[in-house]
């Protein structure tokens, strides 16, 4: 993988984690963007599941109340 496919790649998570995941998400996908180690594909099913995970700790919480 090339320098700039990898900065590419960083600036796809980037604008993609600004839109959903914030702080965490962004600090964790530039670090593995950056090393080249998950596709696009993987990221953004990542992202998918942190969502879901996200919706369902909200469920919990309504639960509990």
């Amino acid at each position: 993988m090339t320098e700039e496919e990898r900065e590419r790649r960083v600036q796809i998570s980037k604008d993609a984690l600004n839109k959903d995941v914030g702080f965490f998400g962004r600090r964790v996908s530039e670090a593995f963007f950056r090393e080249g180690t998950i596709t696009e594909s993987e990221f953004y099913s990542a992202i998918g599941l942190y969502r879901i995970e996200l919706e369902l700790i909200r469920l919990k919480a309504k639960i509990k109340k």
